[in-house]
């Protein structure tokens, strides 16, 4: 596995544009398009929010056969909690991006990233997606990346390759996340696509196995998106023997799958809405993987731990009653805390329950006074 450069665009037969359609109050890139040159497999996961916004909805629809060739995405408004009007805009930048690819509307993924509650522009929007389409470029990945973030400080973007059958496959990814961020089966919005061949059952569990341990063990603030997408779209252009079991190929590409994961998720932590501290969270000696998880999950998010992370302190006070809260069979005798400075901007807190074997890893970052401001003005 080689870590490589190009992002999204680095897997064969993909291509990229974005575009400044006025949708984002502040300016800037708010269109972005991608698709796969050929027809490609696809798997998706969506946020577990009981609020759902109307292109969750349709890209629940159209993802169920795992037919996707293209997604195309707006900032700057979620296209949340505004009824039919709402579903019936999702619908359009469906319409409007197929017909632009020659696709059926089906094959389109739709996603929507912003402010709750207010309307979508859809005249802007439609301009926005012709636009995007005719500024598509090799080099266009980063504008993709940019044009999906909201209060994120920067664009996220990697790629990997790796061996599958005598072939090399590439794997490409982007994500957008800052705030509102506990995902539940997903994550705020990341787009992967690879050139693998890869039958859409696996290519389903091996992102499911790949977000677990990634996307699905960080949190900025314990909060789960209306509009979370985790997307994947894998065209075949690698020309590998189709993977169709659970076989070393399988492994190779799921293992070069979570490093893409992991990457990203990273990067959505390290930029954090305000933060200044990545904070790792590892939970050993539980009963079972769900304990553990549930005992770095109430560790990470605790405002007490996360403003002592901020100045940089070992405060295991508050890492012991944050833990306590979940009336585990501990006690002061069998509750070991560990914490340590691996690097200036790195806080690891290591706990042992002596409960069992099991163990989980959490990611998360500090809360600081920027954190209040960001989400004072975000309205």
């Amino acid at each position: 596995m080689k870590k490589i450069d190009g992002g999204v665009l680095a897997p064969r037969g993909f291509k990229a544009g974005a575009a400044a359609a006025g949708v984002k109050a502040a300016g800037g890139l708010d269109i972005g398009l991608l698709w796969s040159e050929s027809p490609a497999t696809a798997a998706a996961i969506f946020t577990q929010n009981s609020v759902v916004a109307a292109p969750v909805v349709l890209s629940r629809e159209h993802c169920q056969d795992h037919k996707i060739q293209a997604a195309v995405v707006n900032s700057g408004n979620a296209n949340c909690m505004t009824g039919a009007e709402g579903q019936r805009h999702a619908e359009q930048m469906a319409v409007d991006t197929a017909g632009l690819l020659h696709t059926p509307k089906e094959t389109i993924l739709v996603a929507s990233t912003g402010i709750i509650g207010r309307p979508l522009p859809i005249d802007k929007v439609q301009k926005g997606i012709q636009a995007a389409f005719a500024a598509a470029a090799p080099t266009a990945a980063d504008d993709f990346a940019r044009a999906i973030m909201t209060t994120d400080t920067r664009s996220k973007a990697v790629a990997y390759e790796c061996e599958v059958g005598g072939k090399t496959v590439v794997i490409g990814g982007t994500a957008k996340g800052s705030g509102m961020m506990q995902p539940n089966m997903a994550t705020m919005l990341s787009f992967l696509t690879s050139d693998v061949a890869i039958t859409p059952e696996l290519l389903d569990k091996a992102l499911r196995e790949a977000a677990r341990t990634t996307f699905n063990s960080i949190t900025v603030d314990g909060e789960t998106s209306t509009n979370d997408t985790l997307a994947i779209l894998a065209n075949g252009q690698a020309g590998n023997t189709e993977i169709t079991d659970e076989n070393a190929d399988y492994q190779t590409f799921v293992e070069a799958l979570r490093q893409v994961c992991l990457d990203l998720a990273l990067m959505i932590v390290r930029d954090g809405e305000g933060a200044t501290v990545l904070v790792t969270v590892n939970v050993n000696g539980a009963q079972d993987y769900e304990q553990a998880k549930a005992a770095a999950y109430t560790v990470a998010n605790s405002p007490l731990v996360k403003t002592a992370a901020h100045g940089k302190t070992g405060n295991w006070g508050r890492i012991a009653q944050a833990v306590g809260k979940l009336g585990l069979p501990i006690t002061e005798d069998n509750l070991k805390i560990d914490v340590t400075n691996p690097a200036d901007d790195e806080l690891n807190i290591d706990i042992s329950l002596q409960l069992g074997d099991a163990s989980a890893t959490v990611y998360t970052c500090d809360f600081s006074k920027d954190y209040v401001d960001i989400n004072v003005e975000y309205n």
